[in-house]
């Protein structure tokens, strides 16, 4: 028996039932719309869209929330109607208000992806919120990914891992999952590479693909060589993320700029990449706009057009594809938003330094904190330039440079302003990598040396000044 038959017989069965309970009795409107919405699933299910279409209208009309949610499927996917993005958006409300719960779901993934409306979290989290009544292990796992992200919230991996807890233990294979990131990385609670296998292994045995590839990694998304001059707060004081603030760069911006671009966790404290990075800019117009060349890692190349406003530069149509520790097989496409740049022009040498903000046009969400050091070049010769990365809670700081031939090298720190902070002299060192490592204590206004500790860093030129 062919579709169109079994439809067929199915109405015709529908019909008869719909004809008995106004002759038998118990033929309240209930019971008649009840039957409706049966048939208009029954429709939906076989693909006959424009029936159900019918169907659902007459049920929504007579207040069914579940068929007013069913319209707003119909007219988002343009099943047997016109495509209506927005007209939907408007009848997951009408279902939401009605108390059907999940309307609540389709609203937060509608605000989340910007589906017919402008992309907006902190919607996505208060639709996701509303729906854990009605779908607790689906909204929970939801409101951790949020939190774990910083998505429509301040970034939060404790209040990740008590969400993704709720919900794992409600069987969610995305909560175990998370969990397992977390412990493996340290992310709100205490690192446990045993927890961490513990429930990666439980969401691989639910068939989940990216937690399988995970415990097939030997190291986890933070283990990263470290290269750091540390700078210790006074008096307990709160680290807090280091965002650049706006500066005027005067529109002299023109040159090649070479150093490190560094990606952090969501939470802006641990490095997860640090690349080679080089930034050419030609002259910026009348109108501001500069184009360029950015070039990640001596291979991965981007042509960019930009806008010059003081200290941001606004991307147009800028974009690249590259591989990352969760996407190793397959480059991800990243679309180019804007930079917020200092720049310092200290004894000769040009810096310029601040945060990049990229966009995924696939997950439709943006990519982690991404923090560029560098400084301006005159030559291929000088290519290589000392590189200052601060950690992005304000008080630690990455410093390397290599020398090419065994010299005296020092360490001196200058504020913004031109002001020296701080000097060392480490002495001679010999050419290539230096091993050095020190931590330092910022005491009103000043950094005075704290404790010794060696280990490897990266050091290159000597008698350089460092700018923060």
């Amino acid at each position: 028996m062919n579709k169109s038959k079994i439809i067929r017989t199915i109405f015709c069965t529908m019909l008869l039932c719909l004809f008995s309970l106004s002759v038998f009795g118990g033929n309240d409107n209930d019971s008649i719309i009840t039957a409706k919405l049966r048939l208009a699933n029954t429709y939906f299910s076989a693909g006959g869209h424009e029936k159900a279409y019918l169907l659902y209208h007459e049920c929504a009309d007579a207040g069914n929330a579940q068929a007013m949610n069913a319209i707003g499927i119909l007219l988002q996917r343009g099943w047997g109607v016109a495509k209506d993005e927005a007209a939907s958006v408007a009848w997951f409300q009408r279902a939401a208000e009605n108390g059907y719960g999940r309307a609540f779901h389709n609203l937060a993934q509608i605000y989340a992806k910007g589906l017919g409306v402008e992309q907006d979290f902190a919607k996505a989290v208060d639709y996701t919120e509303k729906l854990l009544p009605y779908m607790p292990k689906a909204a929970n796992s939801r409101l951790g990914y949020y939190y774990y992200k910083g998505l429509g919230v301040k970034q939060d991996y404790e209040k990740a891992v008590a969400h993704f807890q709720q919900s794992a233990e409600m069987k969610s294979a995305d909560a175990e999952y998370f969990l397992g990131l977390c412990y493996r990385n340290g992310y709100g609670v205490a690192r446990n590479e045993g927890e961490a296998q513990f429930y990666l292994q439980k969401a691989t045995e639910m068939g989940h693909h990216y937690s399988k590839e995970e415990l097939a990694e030997e190291i986890s998304e933070t283990q990263v060589p470290a290269q750091r001059l540390q700078m210790k707060p006074a008096n307990g004081m709160e680290q807090i993320f280091r965002k650049i603030m706006q500066q005027k760069v005067n529109g002299k911006i023109a040159g090649t700029y070479s150093g490190v671009l560094t990606v952090y966790d969501y939470s802006g404290r641990q490095i997860v990449r640090e690349v080679p990075l080089k930034i050419s800019f030609g002259e910026p117009d009348s109108f501001g706009d500069v184009n360029g060349e950015w070039t990640e890692a001596d291979s991965i190349r981007a042509t960019f057009e930009a806008v010059l406003t003081d200290s941001t530069l606004q991307f147009v149509n800028t974009s690249y594809a590259r591989t990352d520790y969760y996407n190793k097989r397959q480059a991800i496409k990243w679309n180019f938003t804007k930079a917020v740049l200092e720049k310092a022009d200290i004894n000769g040498i040009t810096s310029l330094t601040g945060n990049v903000q990229m966009f995924s046009p696939k997950s439709k969400e943006p990519e982690k904190p991404m923090y560029i050091s560098l400084q301006q070049t005159a030559s291929a010769a000088e290519s290589e330039q000392l590189t200052v990365i601060p950690m992005l809670n304000g008080n630690d700081v990455n410093v390397s440079f290599a020398l090419e031939q065994a010299s005296n090298a020092s360490i001196n720190i200058f504020s913004l302003n031109g002001a020296l902070v701080f000097f060392r002299n480490i002495g001679k060192s010999e050419c290539g990598h230096t091993p050095l490592y020190r931590r330092f204590k910022c005491t009103a206004g000043l950094v005075r040396c704290a404790t010794a500790n060696p280990r490897k860093a990266n050091f290159k030129n000597n008698h350089k000044k460092i700018t923060l």
